[in-house]
């Protein structure tokens, strides 16, 4: 099986040679050096003397078996542009992680960025494999290098797992030109809307309508319900097609009691393990921009329709060489949506999985009411502690996490874009693991900073999995949904009575 596999992962990373712009040489003294700093690792030469790095770790032998190669990205002229990270990779008995499959065979980008380090993922993609043993392959990604970040690393090797694993013609090409801030035009464009658009305050749930849910949120006071379409991992595209026109009759249901219960829906394709298909191939791209053609014809104008986001996080690993940019996508998605709904706010997210690096590389759309929305999970060590079995967690506040790094982190990005450009804003997800101590406070947070800002928001989630969930108490092996009222579940209550006092007032003013 992974031979076929394998076979076809090769061609879409085929490459001019003028796109090269760095090649690691194993054969090198420098790589040479690096190398010996790291247990189980060595160079090898095959059957065609190419210098291979290949690193082997005992069962048992638990840690971090890295090689890590310093990159820079001044002397390359890669400051700002779009590269791809290319590799080949072969696989002997390399253990599956316990806890992820990101975590084990590691083959990552490393950079500084906005007091962070930014790691994406070399080795990614339904379709590449993460453990056992396998024949050469070829891993990819396509990243963007924000200006001013001058170095980096490209971290090779294994992480608390066994095995052997190989590498060869590690090489970095230039994949498109420099992403271009909307913030540094001039002037900076204006984002256009009709009429007013009043904060909302919801939640996100999963894509089965039940009654009880909306009866519930209304209790809550909750006016916003970001319904998510998942389309999960598929085989192919038709697949996914399959199961998106099937949820469409869910929407239908779902509208109709967010009618009844005063609610309104954003209707969210949440294409999740379905995005190498959806964003990555021409024929799943066309496949979205058909499912918003009949989404649109089917929908538009329902009392309860609030807003269409057109492809949760969206993400440039995804891409072949030659694939459009997902800014250009996202216009194309756009366009075909205003051409028969000229109203309804549309919300789109920044790639990089929604996250505020990307916001203002997203141009402003020459369309009215369009929402930009973020995903906030910071500070991600604490939100994302995913692991049930630690005896203890970090807590919120702490060491250099609280409100006001909140504020710095928020007012670096996502501020300037809506304040330079007009846009509103939509925070489509937030949310934090449910027995992070203090994750109450951290919730209370972030909302207050919504609040301040004037964004629409939806809390990460209702009624999905209990990770999330403020109707779970805080034992992280206790999956019991719980009647009472827990800290969490009270700061939303909080959040969601200003719905109440806002409606009020429109209706007084007569809107």
């Amino acid at each position: 099986m992974w031979k076929k596999v394998l076979c076809c992962l090769l061609a879409p990373f085929a490459a001019a040679a003028s796109d090269l712009l760095w090649q690691a040489d194993f054969s090198s003294p420098a790589m040479q050096e690096m190398v010996r700093k790291c247990p189980g690792a060595s160079i090898i030469q095959d059957f065609e003397h190419n210098h291979i790095l290949r690193i082997k770790v005992s069962p048992g032998d638990t840690g971090r078996h890295f090689v890590e190669i310093p990159l820079d990205f001044q002397k390359w002229k890669m400051d700002g542009l779009q590269v791809e990270i290319q590799g080949e990779v072969k696989m002997t008995h390399v253990a599956r992680h316990p806890k992820s499959k990101w975590e084990g065979v590691q083959f990552r980008l490393l950079f500084p960025y906005e007091g962070a380090v930014h790691d994406p993922r070399i080795l990614y993609g339904n379709k590449v494999p993460y453990f056992g043993t396998t024949e050469w392959f070829l891993a990819g990604n396509k990243i963007h290098l924000f200006h001013g970040v001058t170095k980096g690393k490209l971290s090779l090797g294994l992480n608390n797992v066994s095995g052997e694993i190989q590498f060869r013609n590690i090489r970095i090409l230039k994949a498109g030109k420099a992403l271009v801030s909307t913030l540094k035009q001039n002037p900076v464009p204006q984002a256009r809307y009709t009429r007013e658009f009043p904060v909302r305050r919801g939640v996100m749930s999963p894509f089965v309508p039940r009654e009880e849910d909306f009866a519930e949120l209304r209790r809550w006071g909750a006016n916003l319900i970001r319904w998510q379409l998942n389309v999960g991992t598929r085989r192919n595209v038709a697949e996914c097609v399959t199961l998106l026109d099937r949820y469409l009759d869910q929407v239908e249901k779902a509208l109709a009691l967010s009618e009844k219960y005063g609610i309104k829906l954003v209707i969210d394709l949440h294409a999740g393990g379905g995005l190498p298909l959806l964003m990555g191939t021409k024929e799943g791209r066309d496949a979205v921009i058909a499912f918003w053609r009949k989404t649109v014809k089917r929908f538009q104008g329902h009392p309860a329709l609030w807003g269409y986001d057109i492809l949760n996080e969206p993400h440039s690993r995804v891409l072949s060489p030659g694939d459009p940019a997902y800014p250009e996508f996202a216009g194309k998605i756009i366009q075909t949506i205003r051409e028969l709904d000229p109203e309804t706010p549309i919300i789109v997210e920044p790639e990089g999985l929604g996250g505020e690096e990307m916001l203002e590389y997203l141009p402003i759309y020459p369309y009215p009411n369009i929402f930009y929305s973020v995903h906030i999970y910071f500070p991600g060590e604490i939100t994302h502690q995913l692991d049930r079995t630690k005896k203890q967690y970090l807590s919120y506040p702490g060491g250099k996490f609280n409100k006001q790094a909140l504020r710095e982190r928020l007012e670096r990005k996502v501020r300037p874009f809506q304040v330079k450009t007009g846009a509103k804003i939509f925070v489509g997800e937030f949310g934090c693991v449910r027995w992070a101590p203090g994750a109450d406070e951290l919730l209370r947070d972030m909302i207050s900073l919504f609040e301040e800002y004037g964004w629409t928001w939806c809390f990460h989630a209702f009624r999905e999995s209990d990770v999330w969930s403020v109707e779970h108490n805080e034992d992280p092996m206790d999956r019991e949904r719980k009647t009472g009222m827990t800290k969490r579940k009270r700061v939303l209550l909080d959040a969601f009575q200003k719905n109440r006092t806002e409606k009020r007032i429109f209706t007084e003013k007569g809107k």
